[in-house]
């Protein structure tokens, strides 16, 4: 067992000599929330022509977690410190997952000491929608911090091992490992069009390797980095999901090791039919479109506390009190495609609808002017004779609320739904609830929201009574009684607590 000692923290690595004479060095770096153990089945192939070395990631497996948040750059010095520190002058890089792109960038900085590259599974094809839902999604099922609970999810989509063979169990422990802090600051790291653009800038011959079964990194995703790669090579692997190093070792060595022999005879050498090679152009076209998408312009509205709104993470203050601007703007973070009439319905019910919609023509121009934006081709608000569009990243603290407490509510596991509970209410005020806002429609949502609230801090309360824990119950029948201060079983319920704890002497 090796270590790098790098100021207060250690990096594990362990080095296996090729059984046969061979001066050829093949790194090996792992995918996120896994490590260096899971390389197990294909080392003894590839020890038949390499010297072998494996590390961990900060993070991961037996390194030592990072003081602050994970980093590219990070990972890249990492490993830059223990080639320098194993003397290594020129070494060929096996990556999976995360190590693709931490090598894609080696690669970039470190040109003279990398040779050629295999990448599985490689995550570059990662627009931002995709990521996030994937984020959110991992972020709901993992327990109180632990990642074992997404470790067990993520396995049953990278491997076809079956569940609690030795491959998937040696999964699950490595997401164990792995703390909850690091593997979700990793997650942010990704932006599609910086790992697109990393990929059109790698001079090296680039193996990318695709499992034929794979849904979360589907050989077509695959293909289209590849074909971004200037010395790219795209292969499948059949009967394999995401990691063909597990599920076909032989194969994916097999595919590795002639590829690294010599990469110029896996090369393209054949120009394409009519000279055009649609998979490379459908790649060009889809890093263009990655580019347009995060680059596209954010719009932050929030309610729940004041009336705050935010362009690109700046904050506009003025104007927002004249001609119903805000008004139609809240309108249009609930309803970001809507029609005139339905503007005017909600906000103006008492004007005849031939005055409203004269009035909203020039209520919609003094918008536009309120959330314009110095660029060319960008427009916040879309307008024509009969509908009204928001276009951008539209987000909202309030609408988050409700998204979140429908989530809740289909939610089957107590504890689960316990705990999401608890983080919602926790970002509730205690007074003055979406102040300042009086239409119609709007206070109408806002009694719904807040009865909805009430009956969540009712269900928590009973949860802590049954616990036994009276001063957490007392707490949120307090905010049930803020939330719904017309329902007079609150009250009951609090009195009868009240008397309770009063005859035990707790009070």
């Amino acid at each position: 067992m090796s270590y790098l000692k790098l100021d207060d923290r250690r990096i594990y690595y362990e080095i296996f000599e090729a059984i046969t004479y061979n001066e050829d060095t093949l790194l090996l770096i792992h995918g996120m929330g896994l490590d260096s153990t899971l390389w197990e089945r294909m080392i003894p192939i590839l020890r038949k022509y390499y010297r072998i070395v494996v590390l961990d990631l900060s993070g991961h497996g037996q390194s030592d977690d990072l003081a602050t948040k994970p980093t590219f750059d990070g990972f890249v010095e990492d490993i830059g410190a223990l080639v320098a520190f194993l003397e290594l002058t020129s070494f060929n890089i096996v990556a999976h997952g995360l190590g693709t792109n931490v090598s894609a960038l080696l690669a970039l900085k470190f040109p003279h000491y990398v040779k050629s590259m295999a990448f599985i599974g490689a995550t570059f094809v990662l627009p931002k929608s995709v990521l996030e839902r994937g984020r959110e999604f991992r972020k709901k099922i993992a327990d109180n911090g632990s990642l074992v609970p997404v470790g067990i999810e993520i396995a049953k989509h990278i491997t076809l091992e079956p569940v609690n063979s030795p491959e998937v169990n040696k999964i699950i422990r490595c997401y164990s490992r792995t703390t909850y802090e690091c593997y979700f600051s990793i997650m942010e790291l990704y932006s599609a069009s910086e790992q697109l653009q990393l990929v059109s800038n790698i001079k090296h011959p680039t193996l990318f390797i695709a499992g034929e079964k794979d849904q979360l990194y589907p050989p077509s995703i695959i293909e289209i980095a590849s074909k971004l790669a200037p010395h790219g090579v795209f292969r499948v692997i059949n009967s394999s999901s995401n990691m063909t190093f597990v599920d076909q070792p032989e194969m994916t060595a097999t595919t590795i090791y002639n590829f690294l022999s010599n990469p110029e005879t896996m090369l393209p050498s054949e120009s394409p039919p009519l000279g055009i090679d649609l998979t490379k152009v459908v790649s060009t076209l889809f890093y263009q479109a990655a580019v347009k998408l995060e680059s596209t312009i954010s719009l932050r509205v929030d309610l729940i506390h004041s009336f705050r709104v935010q362009i690109n993470g700046e904050e506009h203050i003025d104007g927002w009190n004249q001609r119903y601007s805000k008004n139609i703007l809240i309108y249009l973070t609930f309803h970001p495609s809507c029609t005139r009439e339905e503007i005017c319905d909600a906000l103006f019910p008492d004007v005849p609808l031939k005055t409203a919609l004269r009035n909203l023509k020039v209520y919609l121009n003094y918008l536009k002017k309120l959330l314009f934006v110095p660029l060319p081709h960008v427009t916040l608000l879309h307008t024509d004779h009969e509908h009204v569009m928001l276009k951008c990243e539209l987000q909202s603290d309030i609408v988050d609320l409700i998204e979140n407490m429908k989530l809740i509510d289909t939610q089957q596991n107590d504890h689960t739904k316990y705990v999401e509970a608890l983080k919602l209410l926790s970002r509730v005020p205690e007074t003055n609830f979406l102040p300042g806002v009086y239409d119609r429609w709007f206070i109408e949502l806002k009694e719904r929201t807040m009865t909805r609230i009430a009956e969540l801090a009712l269900w928590v309360a009973e949860k802590e009574k049954s616990k036994g824990e009276y001063s957490r119950a007392i707490r949120f029948y307090d905010t049930a009684r803020m939330y719904k201060p017309y329902d007079e079983s609150v009250y009951d319920k609090l009195i009868e607590l009240y008397q309770f704890l009063k005859s035990e002497n707790q009070v």
